[in-house]
């Protein structure tokens, strides 16, 4: 039996409230159950069934179950490696979780999820020490996901094109804009030895994403185009409208309007945030009534029930179009003060970097001169 099982034990002994002494009675002594918890003897397959029976735990131990599900496991990794979906296999986790969960799948299930859900699972943490490479490979991973800075430990176990680009894309994310061009540029190198086109694809754009943060427009272009070329080639349609959704945000930003504008109207899928920046170009060209429009698009959104920050960013702009003295409103300042509190808290920084003018013009309005400084060195890279 693995160190796993023992961990299993402890963790449903706990959940049941049961002493060390209530459990083993009648099964092994207190010290040897204690050793088996803590993974240091490979105990009896006895023992451990009996131990599981007091529990009212099952294990599934069927070798056919086990082996279509490594298999899909298995195949799950290699797709995470290629950036390629693995909706297919979590569809097959999902509907066996109960028995993957009661089963040596576990650790493999429970990473998997949280990889494909974002979402934290502090449960792993005790598991971290019964890992095998690959299992604690993925954890270090979501340890970085979650702010926890394992980027060295994690690129010296491995340095694959999906690792590497990826906490690249984890840097860009937090603002940490060279260290993310160091991370893509080695990680689109190693895509190339790779032969793995779509972590060359994202690294591209990540470093397009940078180089747009760092306003260095000619090295912005040339990776943007570089990426482009491949998703054509890749009939990746959603990468292109990425693009050009990431060229319109930054000409916009630049004050390039009639560029920003162009850029966007050659975008196919549509979402919430593509309305919102839309319908600013048009503000800004002076289209009220197709801004207001735009705007009613983007409420439609389903992203705008998934995340109500949206929806405050929506709201900002049409408190602009609907109040023509709205810098000296305390509605629109408390309205964009709110919005732009929750925009620092929920989304990436480039986000509270494409307001800040909004609101050091709502400061110079109203002769808050401090607040604008304050914001603006907060804000100068």
């Amino acid at each position: 039996m693995d160190k796993l099982i023992g961990f299993m034990i402890r963790r449903e002994r706990l959940n049941r409230n049961y002493s060390q002494e209530s459990l083993c009675k009648g099964i092994c002594a207190v010290s040897y159950l204690s050793k088996i918890e803590q993974g240091q003897v490979e105990a009896r397959e006895d023992i451990i069934r009996a131990l599981l029976k007091r529990l009212q735990v099952h294990y599934k131990n069927d070798p056919e179950f086990l082996k279509e599900t490594e298999e899909i496991i298995d195949r799950a990794y290699e797709k995470i490696y290629l950036m390629e979906s693995i909706s297919r296999e979590m569809g097959y986790l999902d509907k066996h979780r109960l028995d993957c969960l009661s089963s040596r799948c576990m650790l493999d299930t429970l990473l998997l999820s949280a990889f494909v859900n974002q979402k934290e699972n502090t449960m792993l943490d005790e598991y971290a020490s019964c890992m095998n490479q690959r299992q604690y490979e993925l954890y270090l991973y979501e340890q970085c996901m979650w702010g926890r800075d394992k980027y060295t430990e994690l690129l010296k176990l491995n340095s694959n094109a999906f690792y590497t680009v990826s906490l690249g894309v984890l840097k860009c994310y937090q603002g940490a804009y060279q260290e993310a061009i160091e991370l893509l540029t080695r990680g689109c190198a190693i895509s190339c030895d790779e032969g793995n086109i779509r972590a060359l694809l994202n690294g591209k754009v990540l470093l397009g994403t940078c180089y747009s943060n760092l306003r260095n427009n000619p090295l912005m272009t040339r990776h943007y185009q570089a990426a482009e070329r491949i998703a054509a080639a890749l009939g990746e349609q959603e990468m292109i409208d990425l693009i050009y959704y990431n060229l319109g945000a930054t000409y916009l930003d630049w004050g390039m309007i009639r560029e920003a504008y162009d850029c966007f109207d050659r975008c196919v899928e549509r979402d919430v945030l593509f309305h919102h920046k839309f319908a600013i170009c048009m503000e800004k060209l002076g289209q009220k009534l197709q801004a207001l429009a735009e705007l009613m698009l983007g409420y439609q959104d389903a992203l705008v029930e998934e995340s109500p920050v949206y929806k405050e960013m929506l709201d900002v702009v049409r408190y602009r179009l609907e109040h023509e003295d709205y810098l000296h409103e305390e509605a629109y300042d408390e309205l964009l003060q709110t919005c732009f509190a929750h925009i620092e808290n929920e989304l990436p920084e480039g986000f509270a970097l494409f307001h800040v003018p909004y609101l050091e013009e709502v400061y110079q309005a109203t002769r808050r001169y401090k607040d604008a400084y304050l914001l603006n060195k907060k804000y100068t890279r």
